[in-house]
């Protein structure tokens, strides 16, 4: 068997058990709890389904989590103050604004796919299941 179909089997079969476990936590939730159930349960199967196949979602997520952020160079002294503080920038300060950066562009695209996903699932649902059995 296929190491790509094995992985498009698991990604489907947690993305069904989150699904399933929204369901049920909707339901012992009770009043609006259900239709939360429910509404979480499609955003996580149409989202789970159509990672890792070729799709517009796929796309989207993993174009927002591989941007790279570059620090721009700095201008500092050559005397004692200036080197500490380009060495805590560039140890400290630089790594830690760039991580922030990257994990809003990954989180924004996670959205954003999530969202797309609401629309292309009806459409995808069934050559998604067909490749991956």
């Amino acid at each position: 068997m296929d190491n790509e179909k094995i992985g498009y089997r698991i990604g489907m079969i947690i993305s069904l058990i989150i699904a399933v476990a929204f369901i049920v936590v909707g339901i012992v939730a009770g009043g609006y709890g259900v239709i939360g159930g429910l509404v979480l349960a499609y955003l996580s199967l149409s989202f789970g389904t159509q990672l890792g196949h070729d799709t517009v979602v796929d796309d989207i997520f993993f174009w927002a989590w591989t941007k790279t952020i570059n620090m721009p160079g700095i201008i500092f002294e050559l005397d004692i103050d200036g080197i500490l503080f380009f060495i805590a920038y560039k140890l400290i300060i630089a790594p830690i604004i760039t991580l922030l950066a990257m994990l809003a562009v990954g989180v924004f695209g996670t959205l954003v796919a999530i969202f797309v996903s609401i629309f292309t699932f009806p459409f995808n649902v069934f050559r998604n299941v067909r490749e991956t059995i």
